[in-house]
């Protein structure tokens, strides 16, 4: 009995599928997430935020680096018209 026990255990544990460890450079390559790999996934989640956190404020510095140009160029216009 103890045989047919450890057999169906090796039996089933070969059925298991083999999952790899999701990471953010291969996540484009599977067409399917397993649900046991919901920690993995809640991890690049993470990642994936804090990342976009970091570019919006880029973005942000951008945009006002841009509407400071912006701004002098519209006083630089002003002045020159000025001086017609």
């Amino acid at each position: 009995m103890k045989e047919a026990l450890a057999t169906h255990a090796e039996y089933h544990r070969s059925l298991e599928p083999k999952f790899n460890k999701i990471t953010l450079e291969d996540l484009d390559k599977h067409d399917e997430l397993p649900f046991s790999s919901i920690e993995d996934i809640a991890k690049l989640i993470d990642q994936l935020s804090a990342e976009m956190g970091g570019r919006r404020q880029k973005d942000k510095n951008a945009e006002l680096r841009v509407l400071e140009l912006q701004s002098r160029m519209l006083k630089s216009e002003f002045y020159l018209h000025l001086t017609d």
